[in-house]
């Protein structure tokens, strides 16, 4: 492969993650510099993580973009944020707090608004899940802590300031029932807050980052009752042929390929991306997460795109350069990117 075809965008990574012990800024420079990728997005995962961007300042990342949003399992430490004509009229009053009770969105008509892991790993939960407990944000007795609702407010309103932001290229929500058994009351509070940035994002015409992992049929619920307007992507995808039609046919138009398919265990993916159309795809590494096999106890990062690139090209019988360059500009048409050299 020359140096030209090399220059992959990375989808998603996490540049800002403490897993890279505060390098990640210049590692990312670094790799950017060395035309090991040309670009990348960097999506949240907590709330706070959506406010990195001042460690990759336009001038210096050029073709650095954001996805706003979070995480499904941090969305369980989020009180609802109340309906989405609220959110983009805030002279709308606030929904009623989220009680726990299974049915319940924080807004009577929201709906209608259309490998291994270790420490840090976004499959993780962050902090303790929603439970219900009395202290708890979203839990019963949340109207009685003082300035919640200020709180829950000021969160929001801070998340739409990020929208209006240039460099914000996508929203992140999504689904995860995995780990841990969650009740009835934390799923429900997951699928209220993909509603949600479903309906942002088709409000500000953004594309979708969607986190699916344990929870495709209940995903497909979701997308099925409230259709994207614009473009979303499964990240990390990780399921079989049958699941990627389901997903399309429900309104999803893109899949992260990244780490996942690299495992011998894996094959039901592989079988799928030899069948998945090339405009179907985008590459991604999820870094510091998802390593790649052969990387195993390490941290991984965008140089194992070339090799998830290579595979793909095997599966499909094809040159890699032909992959390369056909998820660059699959990424480029997703996000709606004006640089990514």
């Amino acid at each position: 492969m020359n140096k030209e075809t090399y220059k992959i965008f990375d989808t998603h990574a996490h540049y800002d993650h403490e897993l890279f012990g505060g390098a990640g800024p210049e590692l990312l420079k670094d790799m950017i510099a060395r035309d090991v990728i040309c670009g990348a997005v960097i999506p949240a995962i907590t709330f706070e993580s959506n406010f990195c961007r001042d460690q990759f300042p336009k001038e210096e990342f050029p073709s650095v973009y954001f996805a706003a949003g979070l995480h499904p399992k941090c969305v369980l430490n989020e009180p609802a944020w109340g309906s989405l004509k609220r959110l983009i009229d805030p002279g709308e009053p606030a929904g009623r707090p989220f009680s726990g009770e299974p049915g319940e969105s924080g807004s009577r008509d929201q709906k209608n608004t259309a490998g291994r892991s270790f420490p840090g790993d976004p499959g993780e939960p962050v902090g303790r899940p929603f439970s219900g407990e009395p202290g708890e944000l979203g839990s019963r007795d949340q109207k009685n802590i003082p300035g919640a609702a200020k709180r829950q407010q000021d969160r929001s309103a801070r998340i739409l300031d990020l929208i209006g932001d240039e460099r914000t290229a996508a929203l992140k929500t999504g689904l995860d029932f995995s780990k841990k058994k969650l009740t009835d009351a934390q799923k429900e509070h997951q699928k209220q807050f993909m509603k949600l940035f479903i309906g942002l994002a088709n409000h500000y015409k953004l594309p979708l980052v969607l986190h699916v992992r344990d929870a495709a049929e209940e995903c497909v619920e979701v997308l099925r009752e409230n259709s994207p307007e614009t473009e979303a992507v499964v990240h990390c995808f990780n399921y079989d042929m049958d699941t990627a039609r389901t997903m399309m046919e429900a309104g999803v138009t893109r899949f992260g390929i990244g780490g996942m398919l690299t495992r011998d265990e894996n094959g039901p993916l592989r079988e799928c991306v030899r069948e998945l159309p090339l405009p179907n795809i985008l590459l991604e590494t999820d870094a510091p997460f998802v390593r790649p096999k052969g990387y195993e106890g390490e941290i991984n990062t965008s140089v194992t795109l070339a090799g998830t690139a290579r595979l793909i090209a095997d599966l499909k019988g094809i040159a890699v350069g032909k992959v390369i360059e056909a998820a660059n500009r699959n990424a480029a048409e997703f996000y709606r990117l004006k640089n990514m050299s």
